[in-house]
């Protein structure tokens, strides 16, 4: 008798939805918490700065989601400024990269290095990338994403290790790091000193370095 193989039905993988969807899918989400959340503001002073211990309760004013999507022109325009730097250091970024002297340092770093493994080699590139965000922050950091790819394709690692290396520290840095919160501060605690509190952020930073290394371990 001949045995007929029964094929096992393929098990469908679960596929991440284009950037556009997830977008739209959190726009969607923040247009409904506006039904939710209580509306409020602060009061402003003569420079445009909240003035603390002001905050009070208006009316609420929810975002209809159709018309959230005819605000997405305004908020490219407001954040126009941001758009164009990132634009130009990734050009900037990627012409560097064409002329291949990014990638053959790293190649020669991981020939040089090869004997103490690929975690010691991500985490000294996800330690780097935490100073800088720390001292440096901002938008543009997102450019060196690019560096972690092409580690990770070095060391034949997940795609996914490339934001771990890079884009992770990168803002836990800019979390805690001068940058960062002295915007914060300003904008909850006009009074605040610009820079204060140096020393315990730079507690926290370390802190925060390692539980989010230990992670990406």
């Amino acid at each position: 008798m001949s045995q007929t193989k029964v094929e096992k039905p393929e098990k469908k993988r679960f596929k991440m939805p284009n950037v556009i969807v997830i977008m739209l899918f959190l726009i969607l989400v923040a247009c409904l918490f506006t039904y939710i959340i209580p509306a409020g503001q602060f009061d402003m002073n003569e420079e445009g700065n909240p003035i603390p211990g002001t905050y009070g309760s208006i009316e609420q004013d929810p975002v209809n989601p159709i018309d959230a999507l005819n605000l997405i022109l305004d908020g490219g325009v407001q954040a126009s400024t941001v758009i164009v730097l990132l634009l130009f250091m990734g050009g900037f970024f990627g012409a560097i990269f064409q002329l291949d002297s990014i990638p053959n340092i790293i190649n020669y770093l991981v020939y040089k290095y090869k004997n103490i493994g690929a975690m010691a080699l991500s985490l000294g590139l996800f330690t780097l990338m935490g100073f800088i965000g720390f001292f440096i922050g901002g938008d543009m950091m997102i450019v060196f994403v690019t560096l972690g790819v092409i580690m990770a394709r070095q060391l034949r690692l997940d795609p996914i290790s490339a934001l771990a290396m890079t884009f992770l520290p990168l803002f836990m840095g800019f979390s805690v790091g001068p940058s960062g919160i002295s915007m914060l501060g300003q904008i909850f605690a006009s009074d605040t000193p610009l820079y204060s509190g140096y020393g315990m952020r730079t507690a926290i930073f370390i802190i925060f370095l390692i539980i989010t290394g230990l992670y990406v371990a």
